[in-house]
């Protein structure tokens, strides 16, 4: 049984923005509901939404993607930038 993205989910995102910004939060989902989903994206609370079934590789790269981005606001905070 799919069960939807739904208010306790977005609040428990929204603790953790909170709490924890430096987390790159990302949702790995068979539920596709948009509104929800647009919310949560709209309101900040995500990275990226990915949905089930998944590829193996695509999902590595999504993964190496959500570090670099991490990596990257980390030095824009620091003022450090590229080497």
């Amino acid at each position: 049984m799919k069960r939807p993205i739904h208010g306790h989910s977005l609040k428990l995102l929204s603790r953790v923005r909170v709490m924890y910004p430096q987390v790159i939060r990302m949702i790995l989902s068979g539920y596709t509901e948009v509104n929800t989903i647009t919310e949560a994206i709209n309101r900040g609370e995500i990275y990226k939404f990915l949905t089930k079934p998944w590829d193996d590789q695509a999902l590595r790269t999504e993964h190496k993607e959500a570090f670099m981005h991490y990596e990257t606001r980390q030095d824009v905070r620091v003022g450090g930038g590229t080497k």
